[in-house]
């Protein structure tokens, strides 16, 4: 999504696209450039996504709020590209406009959906004026139907999408889905 222009046309409408067997990646390179730009990738988790930003040419800020999480991040080994902060989505460290990008990867449903609004506004307080925001989100598939037998996250996913449409969209100039699913393959249960 690109922030609005005074004359955009109405951004609530979204067009969806199905790529079929991708990576998220994949997805992004040829629409968000990243060479030599500042990004966010927000609720990093081990910074796996962080890592393949940096390997695109972006200089990656990662954050996530999880103590746990952000002792592991801080205890590995430092990337050249990428800083680490232990940061919600709520409070980025980042100058006011200062990000070509902010990217919510498998995130933003784990922010709480009373702080959706907030973090939006702070995700449009952080881009340039012609930054992008990239939310990858799960959808409904087979490793969801297993998954949902011992961590069902159906509403919090639901409620991603809702606020998505709700408080981003309108608030940017161009939105458009992107459908996929990527192969995943585990060593056992």
């Amino acid at each position: 999504m690109t922030p609005p222009r005074p004359d955009s046309a109405d951004a609530t409408h979204i067009a969806s696209h199905d790529l079929g067997e991708t990576t998220s990646i994949d997805v992004i390179r040829p629409r968000v450039p990243l060479a030599g730009r500042f990004v966010i990738d927000v609720g990093c988790g081990a910074m796996a996504f962080s890592r393949q930003l940096a390997e695109h040419g972006a200089r990656v800020l990662a954050v996530d709020p999880d103590p746990v999480q952000a002792a592991a991040n801080r205890a590995a080994a430092p990337e050249p590209a990428i800083e680490f902060v232990e940061a919600g989505a709520t409070a980025l460290p980042a100058e006011d406009g200062s990000a070509d990008a902010v990217f919510f990867s498998f995130s933003l449903h784990h922010v709480p959906e009373p702080d959706h609004a907030a973090a939006l506004a702070e995700v449009r307080r952080a881009l340039t004026p012609d930054g992008v925001l990239c939310v990858i989100e799960p959808d409904d598939g087979p490793l969801n139907e297993v998954m949902r037998l011992f961590h069902d996250e159906d509403a919090v996913r639901a409620a991603a999408q809702r606020s998505l449409r709700r408080l981003a969209c309108p608030a940017f100039s161009h939105a458009e889905e992107f459908r996929y699913h990527s192969p995943i393959a585990y060593g056992d249960f």
